[in-house]
């Protein structure tokens, strides 16, 4: 059960009517920051109080794919993903607005660590992504034990894409904590963030960490 209420969105302000007739009126700025706030309450209550039970496999897998759904749209702030300039700064177009020549489609992963550092892994298609300058990125990042990557983007001759499977891989298994991993990708109207354990195949978080057991 929840509280009901109407929301109408005029240029920068939001109006709010309740259920009882009260209205009230408050900047997108101001309505934006609240929504996270309860938001970042809700995932915090989950992650915090772990494992969960569920009565079936449906019941579970329907939590999992709601939970996906509320953390890729939820995870999306532009201010946190500023650090997507440096990988567009690498192709010819803008992202979305223009697609560069075939001789200058070339593509890179940018990644930002949870120390604030920036990697860039440059490779000419998702195939050779794992065979570029990941393995040089890997041995900097573990002798400055700054492994835990928390946001990446995928450009691919200027357009968002999804790391191959290998890189994806590669990547959970130098830190397990990398399956939280969020990937920005293009959504229907809008770029969302998807964690990378949303991204792969099923069974692959169970054998993954069963291999260090």
């Amino acid at each position: 059960m929840g509280i009901d209420f109407d929301i109408t969105h005029d240029d920068d302000t939001v109006h709010i009517k309740t259920a009882q007739g009260k209205a009230y009126r408050v900047s997108f700025s101001e309505y934006k920051s609240a929504v996270f706030a309860f938001a970042k309450q809700i995932i915090s209550f989950y992650q915090q109080n772990t494992p969960l039970k569920f009565e079936d496999e449906l019941e579970q897998n329907g939590f999992n794919n709601f939970f996906n759904v509320l953390h890729a749209l939820f995870s999306y702030d532009p201010d946190e993903w500023k650090f997507v300039d440096k990988a567009r700064k690498s192709f010819a177009g803008r992202l979305g607005l223009m697609t560069p020549p075939p001789s200058e489609q070339k593509s890179v992963i940018v990644l930002f660590s949870e120390k604030g550092n920036t990697y860039t892994v440059r490779f000419a298609n998702l195939n050779d992504a794992i065979e570029s300058n990941i393995e040089d990125i890997i041995n900097d990042m573990k002798q400055t034990d700054d492994d835990k990557i928390i946001r990446l983007v995928c450009l691919i001759g200027g357009a968002l894409g999804l790391p191959s499977f290998a890189f994806r891989d590669r990547l959970c298994r130098l830190n397990h904590d990398n399956l939280n991993t969020l990937i920005l990708c293009q959504g229907l109207n809008a770029p969302i963030a998807k964690a990378v354990k949303a991204t792969m195949p099923k069974g692959y978080i169970d054998r993954l960490l069963s291999e260090n057991n």
